[in-house]
């Protein structure tokens, strides 16, 4: 029995079913490890779920961008070591804060090809967000064109959602460990001689 309300586009039970597991799954595994290796593991069960060729995973680096951090899919290795490229469809989606979807790579002009990706004929990326600003995006690829739909959109950002709460968590984190260090670093430069240290 399916309900219909105005105005709401119906998810079909697979879907559902899908976009369930893998929270369940992606909220496993930012949990319960350390967050570089749990990012990977996030790319690859996204991938899964899509049943799509590739997943990237661009975070803020320390100069203000956004970089690579995780991948999963063929070009994975070529393109550990890249930065986002403008005029892709992932910096496009960065800069729009947007959903941006492309069925066909190599027929819309607005689209700068990434080399690496050559064979790809579909990309959908969805920007990454916290307080209204992009702090992230999460990029899927495939072979056939059009491959992604609407549940798929939803799909990325619940998961991306889940990824900024880790990611900014275990930033606070890093930032509390630093200052902690700092102050047991002038605490003991402020002891007075023959106090235990």
């Amino acid at each position: 029995m399916e309900v219909s309300i105005p105005g709401v586009r119906p998810v079909r039970p697979a879907s559902t079913r899908r976009m369930l597991e893998l929270a369940s799954a992606v909220a496993s595994d930012l949990a319960s490890a350390l967050l570089p290796g749990a990012l990977q593991r996030v790319a690859d069960h996204v991938r899964s779920a899509l049943g799509c060729e590739a997943v990237y995973l661009f975070l803020p680096d320390r100069v203000g961008g956004l970089a690579l951090q995780a991948a999963a899919g063929p070009a994975r290795a070529a393109l550990a070591a890249g930065d986002l490229a403008p005029g892709t469809v992932v910096a496009r989606a960065a800069v729009t804060g947007e959903p941006t979807v492309v069925d066909d790579l190599g027929a819309d002009a607005r689209v700068v090809p990434h080399p690496l990706l050559d064979g790809q004929r579909s990309e959908l990326a969805v920007p990454l967000l916290a307080g209204g600003a992009v702090r992230g995006v999460l990029d899927a690829t495939s072979e056939r064109p059009a491959a992604f739909e609407a549940a798929d959109i939803d799909l990325l950002a619940a998961v991306g959602g889940q990824v900024i709460v880790a990611v900014e968590g275990a930033r606070r984190s890093e930032e509390l460990l630093e200052r902690l260090r700092e102050l047991e670093s002038q605490a003991g430069r402020e002891r007075p001689h023959g106090m235990p240290r």
